[in-house]
């Protein structure tokens, strides 16, 4: 929950050059990723990290682009992995 939105807050964070922010939106993917079994969200989400500390704003962009598309892939995931059931409640 709130993943999307989270990529909303990096992207408002590059374009206001709020790196700080950045870096730590991406620390707590980094962490969320590994927790959640998604170890490519980790990956990309370190790389991003590291971007942000050498002030590389190029390869922020980059990894915002990548981790927006591995962010909408989990979420429709997560969406679908209920279809198919019956209520069981």
């Amino acid at each position: 929950d709130g993943l999307l939105d989270k990529m909303q807050d990096m992207r408002k964070s590059l374009k206001t050059r709020a790196f700080e922010d950045l870096q730590r939106f991406a620390h707590q993917l980094k962490g969320s990723g590994g927790g959640y079994g998604y170890p490519m969200l980790t990956e990309v989400a370190e790389a991003l990290e590291s971007a942000v500390k050498a002030q590389d704003v190029e390869a922020m962009e980059s990894g915002i682009i990548v981790l927006e598309r591995l962010c909408e892939r989990v979420v429709a995931g997560y969406a679908g992995a209920g279809e198919g059931r019956g209520d069981e409640s």
